[in-house]
């Protein structure tokens, strides 16, 4: 498993336990992320929920971390093989949106997967990157999506209002929960 894990930020101590476990037991996903968990400077958890499941045309089209909650690169892991998908050349200059650069790539061809487990967090610092010029990390992320359609614009809209106070259903496709009944983690439907 692969991860892309920026300066400053943490996995929670059972991630590769989780992640692990996960692809084993089912061999078809390639990339999965977890809960979106934010911490502050000192380490203490300050938001955790667990998002929708991610399409992948919105994921083409950048709506994720402009119009839709970002897919945080903290609690994303992907199968070693994924990794030669990744044009480095091109991934090399960027200095703020790499994750979605690679989040388009993988995109491309393969759906993500979300595991209801805290797997990493994202840490709001004094002085980090993304806070030092307002709006930048958008800026860099345009520059390398296509452009949504006027459909994809407003479908992401009600897709944010649909989804903004409510939890995932627990059937809802590629969301995968545990079962403490079976000791085990299960997915309802593979949508």
């Amino acid at each position: 498993m692969t991860s892309y894990l920026p300066a400053g930020e943490v996995f929670d101590e059972n991630a590769f336990a989780v992640v692990s476990d996960v692809l084993g037991r089912f061999p078809d996903i390639n990339w999965l992320t977890g809960r979106s968990v934010t911490r502050n400077a000192d380490g203490v958890i300050t938001d955790s929920f667990l998002p929708h499941p991610f399409q992948r045309r919105y994921i083409a089209c950048g709506m994720y971390g402009t119009r839709l909650p970002a897919l945080q690169q903290e609690s994303t892991f992907w199968r070693a093989s994924l990794t030669q998908e990744i044009d480095l050349d091109a991934l090399r200059p960027l200095k703020l949106a790499g994750d979605y650069f690679i989040w388009k790539t993988f995109a491309e061809n393969h759906d993500l997967y979300v595991v209801n487990s805290h797997l990493g967090a994202f840490s709001i610092e004094q002085g980090q990157l993304s806070q030092q010029v307002r709006g930048a990390y958008r800026k860099e992320l345009r520059t390398l999506r296509r452009r949504p359609t006027f459909i994809e614009r407003a479908g992401a809209l009600v897709h944010r209002l649909r989804t903004k106070y409510r939890q995932p259903r627990k059937n809802a496709p590629r969301l995968i929960r545990y079962d403490h009944g079976a000791a085990c983690w299960v997915m309802k439907n593979k949508g």
